[in-house]
């Protein structure tokens, strides 16, 4: 390994470590000024929620090797922002990491899938993670990470977001039965 690609995984293990402060030198998210009715790309800012659950991930990693989190209402306090974050800074610095987003609805999937593609398009340093080829709703890396975002729900046995084992699980809401669905 010459010195420019020790420097990179250096840099990757630095990430991966720091979540936080690799949130703030890497990434960009798309927000909104609703007084001025624009939008910009901006480092995201912790929320005391979001820090909160980035803490709790932490602990339950340091502890047992994996986390399990469940949450109610996630848009509301920005927990989407937050765990988009996570699935990319995982398959950036973790190789191998299979990560599936489902939503409860056909829309919230494109919101998160693209808000996951803002991330990865906006790099600061895109040559320290060699990505990103985006196919329907499917972002891979070079490191042989993926990140996948599927819709739950559908009629009995064309069923969607179900099958392959991912190492990293976000569950966005939980959808209403249609009526006649028990």
């Amino acid at each position: 390994m010459d010195t420019a690609e020790a420097a990179i995984v250096e840099y990757q293990e630095e990430l991966h470590s720091d979540f936080w402060g690799c949130a703030a030198s890497e990434y960009k998210i798309l927000a909104e000024d609703k007084d001025a009715g624009t939008t910009a790309l901006i480092s995201p800012i912790p929320r005391e929620e979001q820090a909160a659950l980035q803490a709790e991930v932490e602990r339950q990693f340091a502890e047992r090797g994996y986390a399990r989190i469940i949450s109610v209402k996630p848009r509301k306090i920005g927990e989407s922002t937050w765990a988009q974050l996570l699935v990319v800074n995982m398959c950036q610095t973790v190789p191998h990491t299979r990560a599936l987003t489902i939503s409860y609805d056909r829309d919230g999937t494109e919101f998160l899938n693209e808000m996951a593609e803002i991330v990865v398009d906006n790099l600061e340093t895109p040559e320290a993670f060699p990505t990103a080829v985006h196919t329907d709703k499917l972002i891979r890396w070079a490191n042989g990470s993926s990140a996948r975002y599927q819709t739950q729900g559908g009629p009995r046995g064309t069923a969607k977001g179900r099958g392959g084992t991912p190492t990293v699980l976000v569950v966005e809401e939980l959808p209403s039965w249609e009526e006649g669905r028990r």
